[in-house]
């Protein structure tokens, strides 16, 4: 069984969850990405106000039901929620009692219980293999006869229907023909010649409730009536006429009651609403975390996004991982719309090279290094918006497994963040930062720091920066560091429980490469590049002697190894090119056989039943001459009946031979048969039981033969696919 439970999403987001992580791993623009993909007002905001969840089991219910959602809607599940109107201020006036609510708000109250209905319908009708989905639609209570009210009483104009009451049905006839009368005198009145010549145009006019006609101002005197009003110009009077008032008051007097009546209709139907406050407000809920549940399973499809394990301990793996602001991004590819909503193309996904990355097995320090904008800080807020994503029940933009503990806490360091209100210096605030997390990092926190020891003299950050590590190092903090100092290259390599990665440089275009490889340090690369730039070789020259008098072995040691990794990846992508091909030639080859070998089983097949069909007419005949002959000729008759028994013999083995291939069953649709008299294969496609025939497709003709002259034929090809 399962149970919905709610939790506060203040009480639900994660105690290490700080602003500034949040912020600087730009979350915030994640959910307004997510919030274009809900359909309703509210799941917009719920969307807009997404944070990640402490809590394990109900991180483990939101990954689950985005993953049920968008299965459902590979198999065609579409939600009305676009009919789910912000109805709450609405429902809680009712509920005080503040006055009637208008036949609009009634309506919109109305589509959003029938569009609740719509979608409890829909989920409930999944089969068991959605329970999470099912228990949503199980959450959402029913609210019929409500809905039925308000549709009855309020027409589709948003006007009060004329049924809504009987005595709202009298009042309306008795306005019509009262009305009809009043028009009806007027009409004639002012056809009248003593009054012609003084309107100035032959109409009846309705001005505050009364019927009038248009008297010339000049003439109004000669009119025995009152004036409710005249023209902008003054040039007309509108007078009701005194022999009309009387009809005119019962008009007013009917519209008055037309009015309380209507007034009465949407008290009632008001204070109904207020009775089913709370359970509309509850249903809103629901139908809110549906919108969430269908918006991320909508944006999961979009974006190509599989879903996340959450696993116990500090190991995490992510394989395949991009990251989603660079998905989003539209001004280097065209992109297609899906529900009004931009999603990224196939060029995009090419474009976004995807990173395989793993931390906590082996070791619990991951240092990245390499060329500046060559990848380092994208792959750390790729790792951090993925642990952020997956911990707020979204799936993540990765196309293999990722595995991803429950931290107790996140905290990163990335980017120019520096503080203004404190006035301090780049350095400053960064270092401030990580004294910040340094307070609270342990075993079970994740840490994110970008360019550790950048912003001061290289020798003194670099200093501080093996300080740092050796501090994350010895309370086992699970970190993830980027750098671009020399020194701090040679950490990993010289410490247990750290490892280098690097992101890979083509010196050719000037252009990162963005992969990612863990195992060795990256390079900086910057005298290849100021030389690929046109920086003079002299000046080169130079600088290569200073940086490799500065070396170490160590360091040149490194380089010997990024170099043969490099050469060493090249071999590895031709060998995989060079397995593809043979693998692709091994299965033409095999399809090649396999065809050939039906081939020979079929022409096989056509001897052993032409064979068969002869033996069969041979002992027939042998049985024919033998009763001729047996009580004239005993002796020829024995020696036909010799000859007899060994074609039945011969026989025998031969349905020995073809036992299997000759099943015992009925001939159906799809069967492939062959048919003796014309010596041709074919595939039943209609059985006509009645007659007992077969239609039959034999190469590209269709056919129909009797049934006895239509042999079923299994070879073990057909075989194993029954199997």
């Amino acid at each position: 069984m399962f149970l919905r439970l709610t939790f506060s999403r203040s009480s639900a987001t994660a105690l290490g969850m700080d602003a500034h992580t949040l912020r600087t791993l730009e979350f915030d623009k994640v959910t307004r990405m997510l919030s274009r993909y809900a359909l309703t007002a509210e799941g917009k905001r719920q969307a807009e106000s997404l944070c990640p969840f402490m809590q394990e089991e109900e991180i483990r219910r939101l990954i689950a039901e985005t993953s049920e959602m968008r299965r459902a809607m590979d198999e065609g599940l579409r939600l009305p929620l676009r009919d789910v109107e912000d109805v709450r201020a609405e429902i809680e006036r009712a509920a005080a009692g503040g006055g009637p609510l208008g036949c609009p708000e009634l309506l919109a109250i109305a589509s959003t219980l029938r569009a609740g209905e719509a979608t409890a319908g829909a989920l409930l009708n999944l089969s068991q293999d959605f329970p999470y989905l099912r228990v949503l639609g199980q959450s959402l209570p029913a609210f019929r006869t409500l809905r039925v009210s308000i549709e009855e009483a309020i027409d589709r104009g948003g006007f009060v229907a004329d049924t809504a009451t009987p005595r709202l049905s009298r009042l309306r006839k008795d306005i019509a023909r009262v009305r009809a009368n009043i028009n009806q005198r007027l009409a004639s009145y002012l056809n009248s010649a003593e009054v012609r010549k003084y309107v100035q145009f032959p109409n009846v006019t309705f001005m505050r409730g009364r019927s009038v006609i248009p008297v010339i101002s000049t003439f109004k005197g000669l009119i025995d009536g009152i004036v409710h009003g005249t023209s902008d110009s003054g040039a007309t009077a509108y007078m009701e006429p005194s022999w009309i008032v009387p009809l005119g008051n019962e008009l007013s007097s009917a519209m008055s009651a037309e009015a309380e009546e209507i007034r009465k209709v949407l008290w009632k139907l008001t204070h109904e609403v207020g009775e089913s406050g709370a359970g509309i407000l509850h249903s809103l809920d629901v139908l809110s975390d549906i919108d969430m549940a269908y918006a991320k399973a909508r944006m999961s499809d979009a974006f190509r996004m599989s879903a996340p394990t959450i696993c116990p301990g500090t190991v995490l793996r992510l394989r395949g991982v991009r990251h989603p602001l660079l998905l989003a991004l539209s001004d280097e590819a065209p992109t297609g719309e899906k529900d009004g909503v931009k999603a990224p193309d196939a060029d995009r996904f090419e474009k976004v090279v995807p990173i395989d990355i793993h931390v906590g097995d082996d070791f619990r320090i991951l240092l990245i290094t390499g060329p500046n904008t060559g990848g380092k800080t994208v792959a750390l807020k790729t790792v951090g918006l993925a642990c952020l994503m997956a911990w707020a029940g979204m799936h993540v933009c990765a196309s293999g497994t990722c595995e991803i503990p429950l931290y107790q806490g996140i905290y990163a360091d990335i980017g120019d963040e520096q503080s203004i209100e404190q006035s301090l210096s780049t350095f400053s605030s960064h270092i401030s930062r990580i004294i910040e997390i340094l307070r609270t990092a342990s075993r079970n926190t994740f840490v994110l720091l970008d360019e550790l020891g950048a912003g001061t003299d290289p020798a003194e950050g670099a200093a501080l920066g093996l300080s740092i590590l050796e501090e994350i190092r010895s309370r086992e903090t699970a970190a993830i560091v980027t750098t671009h100092l020399g020194d701090l290259k040679l950490y990993a390599g010289s410490h247990s429980g750290a490892q280098n990665a690097s992101v890979d440089f083509d010196l050719v275009s000037l252009k990162p490469t963005y992969r990612l490889s863990i195992g060795e340090p990256g390079n900086s690369n910057a005298l290849q590049i100021a030389s690929r730039l046109g920086m003079p070789d002299e000046i080169i020259r130079i600088a290569t002697e200073f940086a490799e008098g500065g070396k170490s072995d160590l360091a040149r040691h490194v380089e010997e190894i990024q170099r043969a990794r490099l050469e060493l990846e090249e071999r590895r992508e031709k060998v995989e090119w060079l397995e593809q091909e043979a693998q692709r030639s091994k299965e033409e080859y095999r399809e090649k056989l396999d065809r050939l070998k039906g081939q020979e089983r079929k022409g096989a097949a056509d001897v052993a039943m032409q064979t068969r069909e002869s033996l069969v007419k041979l002992i027939e005949l042998t049985d024919e001459r033998y009763e001729e002959l047996r009580s004239s000729h005993k002796k020829a008759a024995d020696a036909l009946k010799k000859t007899r028994d060994g074609l039945r013999s011969f026989l025998k083995k031969m349905d020995g031979v073809l036992d299997g291939r000759l099943p015992k069953r009925e001939i159906k649709a799809g069967d492939e048969v062959y048919i003796p008299k014309i010596r041709k294969w074919g595939e039943v496609a209609a059985v006509d039981r009645l007659r007992n025939r077969y239609e039959v497709k034999v190469g590209n003709l269709d056919m129909t033969f009797e049934a006895a002259d239509v042999t079923l034929w299994e070879d073990e090809k057909a075989k194993r696919r029954e199997t």
